[in-house]
């Protein structure tokens, strides 16, 4: 049985200094299924030390507004998932790096790794202490990782001690959304 833990988090959104040429941040893009790859172990240790799996899936509320649900598999726990809500509120204009306020000093969008199609196929986020990678695929493409240590590691985070979150075997854990495939 699944029992879902919903916390509420909200977060605006405040536009702030262009980062590396990257140039606006779009809010529709960031909808969807996101997986989580990479962490910065004391976001793991921290938030999800009993957590396998953890996803992400954001929806469009308003054309400045994005939902967010997160959830992950309560390790040992025969199926249980744990998760919250989150609400993104967009600035005007939003650049790079982009700060969502509501998690300790807030989260930034470090970088955002663009699909030959141009929609977002990978984003590097991060906050006071900590940095994390979502993905569009269960899978990391490559360059994506040495990339993002590369831009975490610039932005002063410590690269040395970071956790691979694997999504194999793992099925897509946030009811009434679709997650992308591999």
């Amino acid at each position: 049985m699944h029992i879902l833990v919903l916390f509420t988090l909200v977060a605006s959104v405040m536009a702030l200094s262009e980062y590396a040429g990257e140039g606006s941040l779009s809010l529709p893009k960031m909808t969807g299924g996101w997986y989580q790859l990479l962490t910065s172990r004391s976001f793991k240790d921290r938030y999800q030390a009993s957590c396998t799996c953890p996803q992400v899936y954001y929806s469009t509320v308003n054309d400045t507004t994005i939902q967010g649900q997160q959830a992950c598999l309560v390790t040992g726990s025969n199926g249980q998932v744990r998760g919250y809500n989150a609400t993104l509120t967009q600035g005007s204009p939003l650049q790079y790096p982009s700060r969502f306020s509501g998690y300790g000093s807030g989260v930034v969008v470090l970088k955002t790794y663009r699909s030959e199609a141009g929609d977002y196929s990978h984003l590097l986020l991060g906050s006071d202490r900590d940095f994390w990678l979502l993905s569009r695929r269960p899978n990391l493409e490559s360059g994506v990782l040495q990339d993002s240590l590369n831009i975490a590691g610039y932005h002063g985070f410590n690269t040395s001690s970071v956790y691979m979150d694997s999504q194999s075997n793992c099925q897509w854990l946030i009811a009434g959304t679709v997650g992308t495939s591999s």
